[in-house]
């Protein structure tokens, strides 16, 4: 039966190509093809069709190098197809001013190659099951009209078990049936292990159906903050050999709110960044070595500092944060377990004049200069001076650079 359906709308489609080809166009994608006569054979047969597919192309803003001596600034990568697995999207649109409705779940996406060729397309799926996704079914007679907002998200955790899932797209309050979709977020938290911190991607696109024909394009924005960490000791500390075998990142704030906002032309915005957990702030080891690292004195060129990095391409490995702002721990002991942030060495302090040495764990309490912001790469640079505290908060150094 479904054959003869078939043969009968292409009789009917050629006969009448010229005169009603927009007839033609169930789809509204602006050509008739076989998507359209499937379309057609569906209405005969009384079978619900499908809305019309989904597919994306991408492109990334990269970071910005900030604050770093001139002959090094740069900007880092961008995020190319090859480096970018996969991202996720929801999407949201108005059925009145601020309310409406949002995808949830989340849809999937990968990277799918035409056969025979380089070239290729995101699509909605996996390699099992691809091509799943489709332009939300709007049931208004005017659908291809109506504005859908979509918001995309990369480089996250995502799983059937919300205890592995590190982000969650949300729109909250209700009005009727209907959500607030004025204003969507992600709550993200960042994982606790340095090395795998995330390096969030997001983006937005508003548009309908007649304008793009279900094809939306995202240019995604780096979230998050980007940092390398260079270890140095002051020029006081020039008659002594500094030796470090770990260093260790205290109370870094891992929790926050990502708000695309409801412009869809501006920038997102952090809100809530707090610790995932207060009783077990997370911290990021910075190095870990399986010996002892001498520590060069400080110079005008991060590329002879010690960057604290085991990558074999230093240039690119970063930590991510969340945009925040650290308040240095204040000195008291450290079994109190205080809130502010600190950097914690396991160390071995020698005088070139073999006076008295220091070994074991010392701590620099830890500010930056300004609020890490999103998008900005900074080259963070931890000074060992004459400040450095023991665990009772107490300097470890006189004021000459000698050890008490």
């Amino acid at each position: 039966m479904k054959i003869k359906s078939i043969l009968i709308a292409l009789s009917l489609m050629s006969l009448n190509a010229q005169a009603q080809w927009y007839n033609y166009d169930v789809n509204k994608d602006g050509d008739v093809n076989v998507t359209d006569v499937t379309f057609l054979v569906n209405k005969i047969l009384g079978e619900e069709n499908p809305p019309p597919q989904l597919t994306f192309s991408v492109d990334q803003k990269p970071y910005v190098y900030v604050d770093g001596p001139a002959s090094t600034r740069r900007k880092t990568p961008v995020t190319t197809i090859e480096s970018l697995n996969e991202f996720y999207i929801n999407s949201t649109y108005e059925l009145e001013p601020g309310y409406g409705l949002y995808s949830a779940p989340e849809l999937r996406t990968y990277w799918a190659v035409v056969e025979g060729t380089d070239q290729g397309k995101w699509l909605v799926g996996d390699e099992t099951t691809p091509g799943n996704g489709y332009w939300p079914n709007i049931s208004e007679d005017n659908w291809d009209i109506i504005d859908v907002s979509f918001y995309a998200y990369a480089n996250v955790n995502i799983s059937n078990s919300s205890y592995d899932q590190n982000v969650m797209f949300f729109c909250d309050g209700y009005k009727n049936t209907n959500r607030d979709v004025s204003m969507p977020y992600i709550h993200f938290i960042m994982d606790e292990n340095g090395p795998e911190t995330k390096d969030l991607l997001v983006a937005k696109k508003a548009d309908n159906w007649q304008n793009c024909k279900g094809h939306i394009f995202f240019h995604f924005e780096h979230a998050c903050a980007a940092a390398q960490f260079f270890l140095v000791k002051t020029s006081k500390l020039e008659n002594v050999d500094v030796m470090v075998k770990k260093a260790v990142l205290y109370n870094v704030m891992n929790d926050g709110k990502y708000f695309f906002n409801s412009d869809m032309n501006s920038p997102g915005s952090w809100s809530g960044v707090k610790h995932h957990d207060e009783d077990n702030r997370v911290k990021y080891t910075l190095w870990d070595g399986s010996g002892y690292t001498a520590v060069p004195a400080y110079t005008n060129n991060t590329s002879e500092m010690w960057q604290l990095t085991s990558s074999t391409n230093p240039n690119s490995d970063y930590y991510f944060f969340i945009p925040q702002e650290f308040t240095p721990w204040d000195k008291s002991p450290i079994s109190t377990n205080p809130s502010g942030s600190y950097i914690e060495l396991e160390c071995q302090i020698t005088p070139k004049d073999n006076s008295k040495s220091f070994g074991g764990k010392a701590y620099i309490p830890f500010t930056t200069a300004n609020t890490l912001q999103s998008g900005y790469a900074y080259p963070i640079i931890v000074k060992i001076g004459t400040g450095l505290l023991d665990a009772n908060g107490q300097k470890i150094f006189n004021s000459d650079g000698t050890i008490k």
